[in-house]
């Protein structure tokens, strides 16, 4: 399939191919280091582009690698986009910004979080206004965080959550366990104790491109939620601007904030989610962010792969077998090595932006 040619396994083959692409295409690519380091030493990297016009009143965002490894299936996306010339004759007065690896550090690591432990879709909250303590997380936050992976004191840590569970329900679990907390550096779905690397150079990104633009449409790619290879619009919105989305990107969209029936129970509302941080870097702009969630594995194995990543960071050895083999599974439960998954990616990416860009015509000037 032509579309493996646009995917790579790993960070630093993401990134060669999209600067490929990018070159093939002949556009400048802006790049921005990161301070840290990938796990062989090498270099890491936001890099950027941008299509049209420098004064465009209408901008598409499309960005990868929010949380770690899925950028390995949103950098797909992007090349495909590139090598296939979706924005080869963009309408006049329309501009699209790539942002690739917005975590790179979480990319080369394979970790979803950053390099602080930090959720960036967790990160985007008014620092100096923060959100209460997530009582549920904190019923569990000792159990989440257990220092064995085997044993009675990891026996008695799952006896909990499965308490938890059955208690709440797996709705109140998921809750606990993803809508986000600011109070445990060393916890599960931490937001950050102020604005992360990534964070100030995505408000910087789309602060700087998006100057002078009256509308802006954002879709960040994730994966690792939802139906094997479907790609689920998620909008955190409600009232006018959810009807809006769904005048756009069709019925069946994700509202966590308010239709949890059409929702699946492992989609929650989340604190700092990046949707919400769009908003205040363009005051006065009309912005439409939605997340593209291409599905993978089932979301009991996802969670349960994200505890033993969480457990080798702070407990654990990367380099023995164990450390392998759960790098692996996380790499697996983002980004599974099936071509027709990944044929899937490319078609539905498409039609999204197809999407976007006919709803960006349709919206009228402030």
């Amino acid at each position: 399939m032509i579309e493996d040619s646009y995917f790579a396994p790993d960070y630093d083959g993401a990134r060669e191919t999209f600067l490929q692409a990018a070159e093939l295409a002949r556009l400048d690519v802006a790049t921005s280091v990161h301070p840290l380091q990938g796990p062989a030493g090498q270099a890491l990297a936001t890099d950027t582009l941008r299509i049209g016009p420098a004064d465009a009143e209408t901008l598409l965002v499309l960005t990868s690698g929010m949380h770690g490894p899925e950028l390995m299936c949103g950098s797909g996306c992007q090349v495909a986009a590139l090598t296939e010339g979706w924005f080869e004759r963009l309408p006049e007065g329309v501009a699209v910004l790539m942002v690739h690896a917005i975590n790179p550090w979480g990319a080369a690591h394979v970790r979803r979080n950053n390099e602080d432990n930090v959720d960036l879709c967790r990160n985007f909250i008014d620092f100096s206004d923060p959100p209460a303590v997530n009582s549920r997380y904190e019923e569990v936050h000792a159990a989440f965080t257990c220092p064995e992976r085997r044993g009675p004191a990891r026996d008695a840590a799952l006896a909990v959550l499965r308490d938890y569970r059955r208690v709440h329900g797996p709705g109140g679990y998921g809750t606990a366990l993803m809508t986000g907390q600011y109070a445990h550096p060393d916890g599960i779905s931490f937001g950050g104790r102020g604005p992360t690397w990534s964070n100030r150079l995505m408000t910087g990104l789309v602060q700087e491109h998006g100057r002078g633009a009256k509308r802006v449409a954002l879709v960040d790619y994730h994966s690792g939620l939802g139906p094997w290879s479907h790609g689920s619009a998620v909008c955190m919105y409600e009232g006018e601007r959810l009807e809006r989305a769904h005048r756009w990107y069709g019925p069946w969209i994700w509202a966590p904030r308010v239709d949890v029936r059409n929702a699946p129970e492992e989609c929650y509302d989340v604190t700092g989610h990046s949707s919400d941080g769009y908003d205040r870097m363009l005051p006065g702009v009309d912005v439409t962010a939605m997340v593209l969630e291409y599905g993978t594995r089932p979301s009991t194995t996802v969670f349960d792969i994200m505890l033993d990543d969480h457990w080798l960071t702070f407990f654990g050895d990367r380099e023995t077998d164990e450390g392998r083999a759960i790098k692996a599974q996380l790499l697996d439960a983002f980004y599974p090595d099936d071509a027709e998954w990944r044929w899937s990616i490319v078609s539905r990416a498409r039609q999204v932006v197809r999407q976007a860009m006919a709803g960006l015509r349709a919206v009228p000037a402030l």
